[in-house]
């Protein structure tokens, strides 16, 4: 308690599960009570009434041990949200509720998260700077051949101590002095470095994807390990990883440093933007299936899911699910990618990243920018058509793969 009141005058949302008489303010302020003088977790101390929530279960409005009235519960009621819990037995039945029920302690542990209240883009961006430090150690594997390319896995490690495990695949017959344009790929944690391979041999750049840090892989097998701090971790790692990949690219004798590419796909598109806007080597930025808005493309992904949970769980868990990478919000960094181009495309029918969420980020981007709506669904890994089109369209409309 000595450790956790006094952050709870900067706290924005509290979860309290049946804990009546430890949060109850007639510990403090009510000498009749039973309670008095008993040492209480202080949740009545949060941040202004007006931008804040709790969160209790509907046996939190009942009294405690002690038979004290729940006066937590009665007090300042409008900041409440009292959850709504199915039986048990619906729970287990019922396979999207169980999912909810058992991915529920990560979402609410999000609100833990040592974020900070109103952070400094500026100051956001010299700690990716800081976290990617400069390249110091390079350890390459032996190649083998795929295609008219070659692939070779890659460990990277730098100043501040950051490792990335990237794969590169480069055409046979690029030598020293080609000048060819260097290609940063990110796409979901599932495709990871297997992205280097979806692309087809015509390409002729050489392209580098990373594998995610270990709890995104770890999450797309269905394994969660760790709480919201790991996750929140994690994905700050990610805009610095593929910042020393671009470190790498400038190192590579086939490379024209000047000819650094960032694509980011789906999920990676999400890291992007913070990426591009901490590390000016990558000339060029082309951002598909992606969005913005991160607290609202949860909020819509969670109502389209789970139909049968209350509108107030669905603002609050989307809310709590965004904490550990709010402060990559691609809206916070895409303009500052200017005046560097931007290619941004979406799908006219993708069912993940709805059109409001890129247009969020479509509008937070800032020219030169170019906009292009394909009419298709989201890109999966096995769309060959699909993502031989993205890019061709990429490298007829982006800069860097037009100049000599």
């Amino acid at each position: 308690m000595d450790q956790i009141n006094p952050e709870m005058e900067r706290t924005d949302v509290a979860v309290v599960n049946g804990a009546n008489d430890v949060v109850n303010p007639d510990a403090e302020e009510n000498k009749s009570s039973p309670l008095y003088g008993m040492p209480i977790i202080k949740v009545h101390d949060q941040r202004a009434e007006e931008d804040r929530l709790a969160q209790g279960s509907p046996r939190a409005e009942r009294a405690g041990a002690s038979r004290a009235p729940a006066r937590f519960a009665s007090r300042r009621a409008d900041a409440h949200l009292y959850a709504v819990r199915p039986t048990g037995a619906d729970a287990v039945r019922d396979p999207i509720l169980l999912r909810v029920v058992l991915f529920l302690p990560l979402l609410l542990s999000a609100a833990t998260c040592d974020l900070p209240l109103a952070p400094s883009v500026n100051a956001l961006l010299a700690e990716l700077r800081a976290r990617a430090g400069t390249l110091v150690e390079v350890q390459e594997l032996p190649p083998w051949e795929l295609g008219a390319t070659h692939l070779q896995e890659v460990h990277l490690r730098s100043s501040s101590g950051l490792t990335v495990d990237a794969r590169i695949r480069v055409p046979l017959e690029a030598g020293p002095g080609d000048r060819r344009a260097g290609v940063v790929l990110v796409g979901g944690a599932q495709t990871a470095w297997e992205a280097t391979e979806l692309l087809p041999d015509s390409t002729g750049q050489v392209l580098i994807a990373m594998q995610y840090p270990e709890p995104f892989e770890k999450a797309a097998d269905g394994v969660w390990e760790g709480g919201a701090t790991t996750f929140q971790r994690a994905a700050w790692d990610v805009p610095a990883m593929l910042m020393v990949l671009a470190d790498y690219l400038a190192t590579r004798p086939e490379v024209d440093p000047r000819k650094i590419v960032l694509i980011g796909v789906s999920f990676g598109g999400f890291f992007a933007p913070a990426a591009a806007a901490a590390d000016t080597s990558f000339v060029n930025v082309a951002l598909l299936y992606t969005g913005g808005d991160l607290r609202g493309l949860a909020a819509e992904l969670a109502s389209s899911r789970i139909d049968e949970l209350p509108d107030a769980f669905t603002i609050l868990a989307s809310d709590l699910a965004s904490l550990p990478i709010a402060r990559l919000e691609p809206r916070l960094y895409v303009g500052r990618i200017s005046p560097r181009p931007v290619l941004l495309v979406n799908g006219l029918r993708d069912e993940r990243v709805p059109r409001a969420s890129a247009l969020a980020l479509h509008n937070a981007a800032r020219p030169p920018k170019d906009v292009l709506w394909l009419p298709t669904a989201h890109l999966e890994p096995g769309d060959t058509a699909l993502i031989v089109e993205l890019v061709d369209t990429a490298f007829a409309r982006l800069p860097a793969f037009r100049e000599p």
